[in-house]
């Protein structure tokens, strides 16, 4: 018998604004609550595993801002910087695997520098994973857990994020062959200096811009319905707020944070389509939305892990009362979002999924949870 643990979308990365009024770049400012949750995993007696379903760093959050950082030398000094500042979750990891237990690795859409060899290998080294229980999945490979469950990010669903692994994996290739072809004619010296000064490869043309792998949260959906509401000549914002209202109040009866629905609806037809094909538990992640939804009456279920970034509710009173009282709110609220002061309207809710499994890996066990530690 065996204990699994699949968390998902950390975002662990961005420094924090000096100014403690605002957020700077941080979507998970619950580290050490999640170094916690790690901790109290590795005590087990039990065989224990534990997944992480993709977007465990985030390097979107590191200067420069990129929508890939191609240079391994470059994603490699904003890893470093990730590891320096959030130490206490990478401690956590390499004391699970050292007591045993197995580590679980996948990549989502804002990690997809870990595919690089040197940056995973830095990452590799910190938790001191050589000899342990360890795996790490790439190119968009799905995890499976005996014949029942699926585990996968979930970008690939998603048509603004999904990420082009052949490009990637192409890039890889161009890198290994210049390196391994250079080191024929120069010395191990030389070549280390040859990297230091030459810019990087371009990327190829095969791979694209993964039209910008944003964040996905409700906070980005009312910032890019405030940039398109905002982007003719006229910059009054103000005289926009009555089209923003109406705007917003579509989602009067939103359902965003209500596990038992799925508002988006292409990851319910892909969890349906994959138990299809003979899974009976479907596990995602990327959507930042926990959810746990039946998918037919032979026990099949649709979960995804939700995320350990904070999540953002717009405030109530602007889907009630009369409409001078709602704009008024929401021009308070429109002002806080252009300052990044919005500590009052986040929630962490960190969700996970446990399964127990007997001696045949067949599940005997499921939840959707949240860590109350």
């Amino acid at each position: 018998m065996r204990q699994v643990y699949i968390i998902s979308d950390l975002h662990i990365g961005g420094a924090a604004s000096p100014d403690p009024r605002q957020r700077g770049f941080r979507l998970c400012t619950h580290t050490d609550i999640l170094a916690n949750f790690i901790n109290s995993l590795a005590v087990s007696d039990e065989a224990t595993e534990l997944v992480i379903n993709g977007d465990m760093v985030d390097f979107l959050a590191e200067e420069p801002f990129e929508v890939f950082t191609e240079s391994q030398r470059a994603a490699s000094a904003k890893l470093l910087r990730i590891i320096n500042r959030e130490q206490a979750f990478f401690d956590a990891l390499r004391h699970f695997l050292r007591q045993g237990h197995s580590l679980t690795i996948l990549t989502g859409n804002h990690d997809i520098e870990l595919t690089l060899p040197e940056v995973r290998q830095l990452f590799e080294r910190t938790i001191a994973a050589q000899g342990k229980k360890y795996r790490f999945i790439t190119d968009g490979e799905a995890y499976t857990i005996g014949k029942e469950v699926i585990i996968e990010h979930g970008d690939q669903y998603d048509a603004w994020n999904k990420i082009d692994h052949s490009g990637l994996l192409l890039l890889r290739k161009m890198q290994k062959l210049i390196n391994d072809e250079l080191r024929h004619v120069l010395s191990e010296e030389d070549l280390k200096a040859f990297n230091r000064a030459t810019p990087e490869l371009e990327k190829p043309a095969e791979m694209t811009e993964t039209q910008d792998r944003g964040w996905f949260d409700t906070y980005t959906w009312a910032s890019g319905l405030l940039s398109l509401l905002t982007q003719k000549d006229d910059k009054n914002i103000k005289k926009r707020l009555p089209a923003l209202l109406k705007a917003l109040r579509v989602l009067q009866n939103d359902r965003s944070f209500d596990v038992s629905q799925e508002s988006l609806r292409e990851y319910e037809t892909a969890a349906r389509h994959l138990v299809g094909n003979g899974y009976k538990y479907v596990i995602m992640g990327h959507t930042h939305f926990a959810r746990r939804i039946p998918l037919n009456d032979a026990g099949a279920i649709y979960f995804n892990c939700g995320t350990w970034a904070d999540l953002m509710r717009f405030p109530k009173a602007i889907f009630s009362g009369n409409d001078q009282d709602a704009l008024a709110q929401l021009n308070v609220f429109i002002d806080q979002l252009l300052q990044n002061q919005l500590q009052e309207h986040l929630v962490f809710l960190p969700t996970y999924v446990h399964i127990n499994l007997d001696d045949n890996e067949m599940v005997s066990d499921i939840a959707l949870m949240e860590y109350e530690g």
